[in-house]
């Protein structure tokens, strides 16, 4: 696959996370539901550190903010990660930075370790399998010890 490549706007990311990925779901209530499903498979409680790998429009982060969490969202787009800021929980329990899922040591190194991580949605197993070991090996580098890491597959 060459999809590093590939040179993504704001529209085709929009496209993607808001038109593509939601089209087989029933979305009335889907980003509580997801949240409401990590808060449980994750072990999470008040103030325990949370990192989404590719966090798009913040929806589910700011509803684990909502239920006490912290943490840092992840996302390629900037103009996604503007989004998030602009849309955060008001008491700011998340911050959204700009960095590839891909490599998120990079952009995260001095915001680890973190009690859990997730990546969900139709983001992994896109890439090869090398890089796929990558993002794997690099999140769990950056959980704390015990931590926890769920990523969702598809196909």
């Amino acid at each position: 696959m060459y999809l590093h490549r590939i040179r993504h706007d704001r529209d085709w990311w929009s496209h993607l996370l808001n038109v593509e990925a939601r089209k087989p779901l029933a979305t009335e209530g889907w980003d509580e539901r997801v949240a409401s499903y990590l808060w449980t498979a994750l072990a999470l409680a008040p103030g325990k550190r949370v990192l989404d790998l590719a966090c798009g429009d913040g929806d589910v982060t700011r509803r684990l903010a909502r239920q006490g969490a912290l943490g840092v969202g992840l996302e390629i787009c900037p103009q996604l990660v503007h989004h998030c800021a602009g849309h955060a929980h008001p008491v700011a329990r998340f911050r959204y930075l700009e960095g590839d899922m891909r490599n998120p040591g990079a952009a995260l190194a001095r915001q680890a370790p973190f009690d859990a991580a997730f990546l969900i949605g139709p983001r992994f197993g896109v890439f090869e399998a090398v890089v796929n070991q990558v993002v794997l090996a690099q999140a769990g580098e950056l959980l704390a010890p015990g931590g926890r890491l769920l990523v969702q597959v598809h196909g």
